[in-house]
């Protein structure tokens, strides 16, 4: 499978609202036997509301959400999307620099819609705004939000009208450059089955994906003016050419399932994630039309298996950094010439499947249950940052999910850091503002975190 993942370190990379939603719904039937009770109350409290009852929604004091007026997506303000108590979870977080970020949450449980929100927030979650384009975010009548991608505090993108079907028409991109005050048309998805990413307000890259499980034939589209148009540079979907290779692969192997990302310089990256334990890496200078690999000196000891580049490559000037993990282990390659050769770098103690944030070339962010590991010279030497911040009892459940590393780790500021973790129902968000030392939960509207 062909993904593309944000330039910018966001916890959730893009993912296709159809498939996002019934991953979501997988989720929702696991722990179906415990919500049944809040279910019910749902129920009696929105009947209540429709019947004229003073009952109404629970009101947050530390989370606050300013409406806007209704108008088209075209030039037009937000509407305010209604509240459904019972169900609206956190499905992304985008933190874009300072403590600005973007939240995606979604309601998964709802009887009759699965309300979609786009919320924002520049000061570190004290304060909301609801910045969903006016008509979307509610599948009744068919206007569900699709991939959702944040650069800035002012600038993203949203797919809508999308589809998952590679016989239908492509879904529109809706862009806004005001922190989501007003969102317009930027242009269409170039296709169906690629969810786009942006390296600058003007760069991208979209890769349709037509297979997988070590077969992967797809497309590859750039884009120079933010998605108002775009160019196929790469597709190996014309079939086996012989000697190893398959039309158009531009260099590029056919096997594996890859992520692809781009480095503000406008270099591609292609990312392996293959059965096996070893690491892959692929560059493309010419926006993905030609490919080398870059030379990588494998994990040792061999990782388990299945083990992928978990983020993307951080560049600047000729150092830059990559995360690197399996199931139990991870690690980061660094580079010292540009990207074409990486070599890895272990963090102290026992292998464990840390949480890696590449902040910088040079500094580096690791979490992993109660344990929050800080180097600013790429590894040289490390400092414990705390045993301590992670008790909450909300957080000790979520570390029975997964690998018992936080979600995602994404440090703005030296100081100023975001984390997510899986409760089962979305992702509780949390906030430190000294640096990893102490950490507090962010309200955000509609959900249970409030």
């Amino acid at each position: 499978m062909a993904t593309v993942e944000t330039p910018s370190r966001a916890p959730v990379s893009p993912r296709d609202d159809e498939l996002l939603i019934k991953e979501a719904r997988k989720r929702a039937r696991r722990r179906r036997w415990t919500i049944g009770l809040i279910l019910l109350a749902v129920v009696t409290v929105t009947l209540a509301i429709v019947g004229g009852g003073k009952q109404s929604p629970p009101k947050s004091t530390t989370a606050q959400s300013q409406p806007f007026s209704r108008s088209g997506v075209s030039g037009g303000h937000n509407a305010v999307t209604p509240f459904v108590p019972g169900g609206q979870s956190v499905q992304s977080v985008w933190p874009v620099g300072g403590e600005s970020t973007w939240v995606f949450t979604m309601n998964v449980t709802s009887l009759t819609r699965n309300t979609q929100v786009v919320e924002w927030s520049n000061n570190g979650g004290r304060t909301w705004r609801n910045a969903t384009p006016s008509g979307y975010g509610t599948t009744v009548g068919q206007r569900p939000l699709g991939a959702f991608i944040a650069l800035s505090a002012r600038r993203a993108w949203v797919v809508v009208d999308s589809t998952t079907s590679a016989n239908q028409p492509s879904a529109r991109l809706l862009t806004t450059d005001n922190g989501g005050r007003t969102w317009s048309t930027a242009g269409m998805v170039p296709s169906a089955t690629c969810t786009p990413s942006f390296s600058s307000a003007s760069d991208g890259i979209c890769a349709s994906s037509l297979g997988a499980g070590n077969a992967a034939p797809l497309a590859l589209y750039v884009t120079d003016d933010g998605g108002r148009s775009w160019t196929k540079t790469f597709d190996n979907t014309g079939g086996f050419a012989g000697g190893g290779s398959y039309v158009g692969d531009g260099g590029l192997p056919y096997t594996c399932d890859k992520k692809f990302s781009m480095t503000a310089d406008n270099v591609v990256w292609a990312k392996f994630w293959c059965n096996a334990s070893h690491a892959s890496l692929y560059r493309s200078a010419d926006a993905g039309r030609t490919w080398s690999a870059v030379t990588l000196t494998q994990p040792a000891p061999v990782l388990p298996g299945g083990a992928e580049f978990t983020g993307p490559v951080v560049l600047s000037g000729k150092a830059g950094a990559v995360a690197f993990a399996d199931g139990t282990a991870s690690l980061v390659y660094v580079t010292h010439d540009g990207g074409h050769s990486f070599s890895p770098v272990y963090p102290p103690g026992p292998a464990h499947p840390w949480a890696v944030d590449i902040v910088s070339p040079t500094v580096w962010r690791l979490a992993y249950r109660d344990q929050l590991l800080a180097t600013n010279d790429a590894g040289a030497s490390w400092t414990g940052l705390s045993d301590d911040a992670f008790s909450s009892s909300v957080v000790r459940r979520s570390q029975r999910y997964d690998s018992g590393a936080p979600a995602t780790l994404n440090f703005t500021t030296p100081s100023f850091g975001w984390m997510s973790w899986f409760t089962g129902n979305g992702y509780l968000v949390m906030i430190t503002r000294d640096g990893g030392r102490t950490w507090y939960r962010v309200a955000i509207p509609g959900t249970v975190s409030r």
